[in-house]
C-alpha cells in the first residue's frame, strides 16, 4: 500500500523514526483548521485539551492492561486456593480465562491497533473524548464479567468494547482504502465473536450445574446428607459438564487464542526482522536478517491451517501434525533472523524470545495431542499464553511506549528485569503440570513472578504514559 507516494509497512508500527518522512493524507484537515486559528488540536488532529494519557491509544490501554495483569493473576491464585467465587456469570476458572484473554489481552491489542492504524491508513488517531469512551467500555466490560450475575446483561455490557473497537478499525481501514490490513480487522472481528461464544459456554455449563444443585438440595431434605458432600459433587459436576453441541468444547478460548497466535506470527514476523536489521546496521554488522521469502509464506500458511484445525478439531491427529509442523516452521523462520546477535540489547532480543515461545507453544499443542502423558495439554496451552502472549505483549509495550513518546528505544535495568520476570514466571507455570508433586507451589510462584513483570512495567512506564511526549 502507498500513502501519498510513501510505502507503508506493518514494521513501521512502533518505530516512529521510520514515519518521519511519510505524508498522511488526512493531515490537511487539522492543518487547515489550525491555520484558521483553531488551537484546540495539533497537526494530527489530537485534542490538545485532553490529558496526555488520552492523546494516543497505546497510552491508556497499555497502562490499564498492565495494571490488570498485575492484579488479576494474584487474585486468581488466591481465589483458586480459597474457593472464592465472584458473583458474575462465570465460574472461577472460566472467569480467569475470560479476563486474561478478553480483559488483559484485549486491552493490549486495542492499544497496539489504535496506534498502528493511523500509521497504516494516514487517517487521524483516536484521542480525547472518543478514546475515553472506548476506555470506559473496556472498564465496564471488566466490571460486568466479575459482578453482573444476569448473563444477558453481562453479555451486552462486556461485548460493547470489542464490537465498538472492531467497527472503528473496519471504518478506518475501509475509509483509508487500506486493503492490505483488512485481515487484521477480520481477526479482530473473530476475537469479538470468541468473546460472545465464551459467554454462551458459561451459560450452557451453568445450567446442568444448577439442576444438579437443585437435585442435591432435594436429596439433602430427604436423606439429610452432609452439605459438604453436596458441595463436592456440585464442584465435580462443574468441572466435568459440557454444554451440548459443537460450541461446548472450549471453542471460544481456542478461537481467541488461535486469532492471537496468527496475529503474533504475522505482525511479529514483520517487526522482529525489521527492528533487528535496524539495530544491527547501527552496530555496523553485515550479517542481517534474511528477507521475506518462501519459507515465511509457508510458515504463516501452516500457522493459519494449524490454528484452524485446533479450533475446529483439537484432538484430531491431523491437527496435531499441522501444529507440530507449524511450530517447526516458525522456529526455522526465527533462526533466519539471527536474533543471537542482539544479545547486547534486551529490547531487541526479547522479541526473538517471544517468537521462540510462540513456536514452542504451537508445537507443544500438537505434541500434547499425540503424547499427553509426556506433554500435558495445560503446559502446552500456557506455553502459548503465559509464554508467547506474555512475552510478546511486553516486548511491544516496552518498545512502542518509548518510541511514541520521543524517548530512546533502549533497555535499562528495570526493563531487563521485566523481561526476566515474565519469562521465569511463564517457565514456572508451564512446569507446574509436568511436576505434579509441586503443582500448587509452581502455579503460585509462576503467577506471582509473571505478574511481577507487569508490576515493574507499571512502575517504570506510568510516568511515560501519563506525561506529554518529550519536546512537547
Amino acid at each position: 500500500m502507498k500513502v501519498q507516494g510513501a510505502r507503508m509497512k506493518l514494521s513501521d508500527v512502533s518505530d516512529p523514526t521510520s514515519l518521519r518522512n511519510i505524508t498522511r493524507a488526512d493531515q490537511s484537515v487539522p492543518r487547515t483548521k489550525r491555520k484558521a486559528g483553531d488551537t484546540s488540536i495539533d497537526g494530527r488532529g489530537r485534542d490538545l485539551k485532553a490529558p496526555a494519557i488520552l492523546s494516543y491509544g497505546f497510552r491508556p490501554f497499555f497502562f490499564l492492561g498492565a495494571v490488570y495483569a498485575m492484579l488479576v493473576v494474584p487474585f486468581w491464585v488466591w481465589a483458586h486456593q480459597t474457593g472464592t467465587q465472584l458473583p458474575g456469570p462465570f465460574s472461577g476458572h472460566d472467569w480467569h480465562a475470560h479476563e486474561m484473554i478478553f480483559g488483559f489481552l484485549s486491552a493490549v491489542i486495542a492499544g497496539f491497533i489504535l496506534t498502528a492504524v493511523p500509521n497504516w491508513t494516514g487517517r487521524l488517531p483516536l484521542s480525547g473524548t472518543r478514546l475515553a469512551v472506548l476506555v470506559a467500555l473496556w472498564v465496564i466490560g471488566r466490571l460486568s464479567s466479575a459482578f453482573v450475575a444476569n448473563p444477558w446483561a453481562a453479555l451486552v455490557l462486556d461485548m460493547a468494547f470489542p464490537v465498538v473497537l472492531a467497527v472503528a478499525i473496519w471504518r478506518e481501514v475501509i475509509a483509508g482504502k487500506n486493503i492490505r490490513n483488512m485481515p487484521i480487522a477480520a481477526l479482530l472481528t473473530f476475537f469479538a465473536l470468541a468473546n460472545c461464544l465464551h459467554h454462551h459456554e458459561a451459560w450452557a455449563n451453568a445450567a446442568p450445574v444448577a439442576q444438579h444443585e437443585t437435585a442435591a438440595t432435594v436429596g439433602h431434605q430427604h436423606d439429610a446428607a452432609p452439605a459438604g458432600g453436596h458441595q463436592h459433587d456440585a464442584m465435580a459436576q462443574t468441572s466435568q459438564t459440557d454444554a451440548p453441541g459443537f460450541l461446548s468444547q472450549g471453542i471460544a478460548e481456542r478461537l481467541a487464542l488461535g486469532v492471537t497466535a496468527i496475529l503474533l506470527a504475522l505482525i511479529g514476523g514483520r517487526i522482529i526482522p525489521s527492528f533487528t536489521r535496524n539495530w544491527l546496521v547501527k552496530q555496523g554488522s553485515t550479517s542481517l536478517p534474511a528477507p521475506f521469502g518462501t519459507l515465511d509464506k509457508v510458515a504463516l500458511a501452516a500457522t493459519v491451517l494449524s490454528m484452524l484445525g485446533w479450533i475446529a478439531a483439537p484432538e484430531a491427529a491431523v491437527t496435531g501434525g499441522l501444529l507440530i509442523l507449524g511450530g517447526l516452521l516458525l522456529a526455522a523462520r526465527l533462526l533466519r533472523w539471527g536474533g543471537w546477535a542482539t544479545w547486547k540489547e534486551p529490547i531487541v532480543l526479547v522479541l526473538h524470545v517471544g517468537y521462540l515461545w510462540l513456536a514452542a507453544g504451537v508445537g507443544m499443542l500438537g505434541a500434547a495431542i499425540f503424547w499427553p502423558e509426556v506433554i500435558a495439554p495445560d503446559a502446552a496451552l500456557h506455553t502459548l499464553t503465559a509464554g508467547a502472549v506474555g512475552t510478546m505483549t511486553l516486548a511491544v509495550m516496552t518498545r512502542a511506549s518509548l518510541g511514541h513518546t520521543g524517548r530512546v528505544i533502549a533497555s535499562d535495568l528495570v526493563i531487563t528485569l521485566i523481561y526476566a520476570a515474565i519469562c521465569v514466571g511463564a517457565l514456572l507455570r508451564v512446569a507446574a503440570p509436568l511436576i505434579p508433586d509441586l503443582y500448587a507451589e509452581l502455579i503460585t510462584a509462576g503467577g506471582l513472578v509473571w505478574s511481577l513483570g507487569f508490576a515493574l512495567f507499571v512502575l517504570r512506564y506510568a510516568p511515560i504514559l501519563w506525561q506529554p511526549r518529550l519536546g512537547k
